[in-house]
């Protein structure tokens, strides 16, 4: 069906930062729209999106102009589709479910940039962009999962991988990986297909984006309760409200987990750097797939430094 949205008072399918304004209005006007407030949703976003600048270490000298005034962050969901948070250039933030690839690339159209959590760029081999991850993130390196073989993408059952793998002398396929073979196959088929413009929907790790927002690698997996809380910590540190949209996300028939919402949040909040301070990959300098595509993860620019310590000798 496309694109969702609910906004935080529990409107038509959006998810807002309304919470962030509802705190700054005057004593005892707790309903949405009653009494008076100090200051407007625009201007309290905005002020949040200047946290986020000076905070994550984005001002630079100069005001990157981009094409667009919003920037996507990208994660599955495990009840189908995509988790998409959109964070607007005037400090707006929302979270939305786009049911399909042909959904997330007509969203991705209009965005300056489109961060996805998701293997682009694929070859029968490790890629140096996963190995430079693994450096960076340190205690979550086994999060970093290798990429499956262009050819794998052929196949459509397990059993069928597992043959393929087998013919070639290679150990089964792992499950976790090929739980996402089927999403792979359908970003690969939108960026083969001229769908997007080149460079529009790229691809970055969520534990990578965490580590370069945290200034420190993290110590405990998403997966535990207190990863969750520390993952959101780090994103409140760089932006206004965050826990309040992530909880505004968490509904009982939302098709995403928590940690799926706190993934694109991250990715979102590095597309951001293309207004700031810019933004790198790696490798620095990334090969191309036979088809063409990059194999890269992209971060922000501030981490210039944590690149070059993660490159192989």
């Amino acid at each position: 069906m496309g694109i969702r949205r609910r906004d935080a008072s529990g409107g038509e399918r959006g998810w807002s930062c309304a919470g962030v304004w509802c705190r700054v209005r005057a004593a005892g006007a707790a309903d949405a729209g009653q009494g008076p407030r100090t200051r407007g949703r625009g201007d309290v976003c905005r002020r949040a999106f200047g946290r986020l600048r000076c905070r994550a270490g984005l001002v630079s000298g100069r005001t990157q102009s981009a094409w667009s005034d919003h920037v996507l962050g990208i994660d599955g969901c495990p009840g189908g589709g995509w988790v998409v948070v959109v964070i607007s250039r005037d400090g707006r933030a929302t979270v939305e479910h786009a049911s399909s690839a042909g959904a997330l690339a007509r969203r991705c159209e209009a965005a300056a940039l489109a961060l996805i959590d998701i293997p682009i760029g694929l070859v029968d081999g490790p890629r140096l962009c996963d190995v430079e991850a693994r450096a960076i993130v340190g205690p979550r390196r086994s999060s970093v999962f290798p990429a499956p073989p262009r050819w794998l993408l052929e196949c459509r059952t397990v059993q069928e991988a597992d043959k393929a793998m087998a013919a070639r002398g290679r150990r089964k396929v792992q499950r976790q990986l090929w739980n996402i073979v089927a999403r792979i196959r359908d970003i690969d088929d939108v960026l083969r297909s001229g769908a997007l413009p080149a460079g529009r929907l790229r691809e970055c790790h969520p534990e990578v984006c965490f580590r370069v927002l945290a200034g420190e690698p993290l110590r405990h997996s998403k997966h535990t309760r207190e990863g969750l809380a520390l993952r959101r910590a780090i994103l409140e540190r760089r932006w206004a409200g965050a826990g309040d949209i992530v909880d505004a996300a968490m509904q009982a028939d939302s098709p995403w987990k928590e940690d799926d919402v706190l993934d694109a949040f991250a990715a979102a909040l590095t597309a951001a750097g293309v207004w700031t301070c810019g933004l790198t990959t790696l490798p620095e300098d990334p090969p191309r797939d036979a088809c063409g595509l990059p194999m890269e993860m992209v971060m922000l620019a501030s981490a210039t430094a944590l690149r070059a310590s993660a490159a192989p000798a």
